[in-house]
């Protein structure tokens, strides 16, 4: 398991094609992507309501 946080999940879901964002990519499709409770909380409580 490896443990990603807010700063590879936020490009992930605007779609970019960053490196990070491949590799969360492909981490979700092999089920090895946890997010921690401190990265989903900061997932939520972005001021500009995402990407």
């Amino acid at each position: 398991m490896i443990a990603v946080d807010a700063c590879v999940v936020i490009p992930f879901l605007a779609g970019d094609s960053i490196p990070h964002a491949e590799a969360f990519a492909r981490l979700l499709a092999s089920d090895e992507a946890v997010l921690a409770p401190s990265t989903v909380a900061e997932l939520l409580s972005d001021p500009k309501g995402g990407p």
